[in-house]
């Protein structure tokens, strides 16, 4: 990608109005910028309920099996099934697999832990339905990211059979802001500004610690979760949420690779329609999802 167009992109998420206090605004604004990556070219788009919550299916027309679980990210209060379509697409056509996209409850009108129980649900509906859980992945961007987290460590502790593999884009895994990369980052993350972590963590946990490890992930158990492909860009405040999760998971002997792309912006993957790296990121957790999947 050149300057330029990195430029162009950067206006684009600057100008979206993410950062409007009334959160109706703020939300049409993202349905607005999620437009940006259309639906893929071979995916069929269809809408569907499991445990009693609304999902989209991305079917590819080749399909080669197996199920892609995908948690929207939007700091718990924004991002639905209209502004991840095409990022999902893309992800469903690489990976050859069918993406359950879930439209969970949103903040502040459904507080903490109403995503991540619904992100649970919908992963026990699929294993009630017969699916294997090795034929499930899971995958999520920021806030979607440490949803699947979550559902992972939950599903663990309930005596779950876990799925196969997840993808994390940029994940939002840290709600007590004490990353080392928040600082240094701050004038070239055009995504997450000053006060958003605390504002969108804040409307979701309505009062309870920042550091709950379902809330903030990182600060959970990572044995015996499944193995792991983690992406973010350079151009993160939240750069050290990846860094610090990756280091985890090793340490408890998970496998787990972790990608920084330089320059890159916070879930640059939402870009794909427009960005070279979106689209390669995409591309290749198909592969690492696809070779997990069999």
């Amino acid at each position: 990608m050149s300057d330029q167009e990195r430029l162009a992109i950067e206006d684009k998420v600057r100008n979206a109005g993410l950062d409007s206090e009334d959160v109706a605004v703020t939300r049409a604004n993202y349905e607005r910028l999620g437009t940006t990556t259309p639906l893929v070219e071979g995916v069929i788009a269809e809408p569907g309920t499991i445990a009693g919550l609304p999902v989209e299916y991305l079917r590819p027309v080749q399909d080669l099996g197996g199920i892609i679980l995908f948690f929207h990210g939007g700091g718990y209060m924004i991002g639905s099934l209209n502004t991840h379509r095409g990022l999902a697409s893309h992800l469903a056509f690489a990976a050859g697999a069918t993406v359950i996209a879930v439209d969970y409850r949103l903040a502040p009108e459904h507080v903490f832990p109403a995503a991540s129980d619904d992100c649970l649900a919908v992963y026990k509906a699929l294993l009630a339905e017969g699916h294997g859980a090795k034929t499930i992945t899971l995958a999520g961007d920021s806030a979607g990211g440490a949803l699947v987290v979550a559902t992972l460590m939950s599903a663990r502790d309930a005596g779950l059979s876990l799925p196969a593999a997840a993808y994390l884009m940029s994940p939002f895994v840290d709600l007590t802001g004490s990353g080392e990369s928040r600082l240094p980052k701050m004038n070239v993350d055009v995504v997450v500004r000053p006060g958003m972590i605390e504002g969108m963590g804040g409307a979701y946990l309505n009062g309870v610690a920042t550091d709950n490890p379902t809330a903030s992930p990182l600060f959970g158990e990572y044995a015996g979760l499944p193995p792991l492909l983690v992406h973010v860009g350079s151009y993160e405040t939240i750069l050290d949420d990846s860094m610090r999760l990756a280091r985890k998971a090793a340490m408890a002997d998970i496998s787990v690779e972790l990608k920084v792309w330089p320059k890159m912006p916070h879930v640059f993957q939402l870009f794909a329609g427009e960005l070279e790296e979106g689209r390669q990121s995409l591309h290749e957790a198909g592969e690492f999802l696809r070779t997990h999947l069999g």
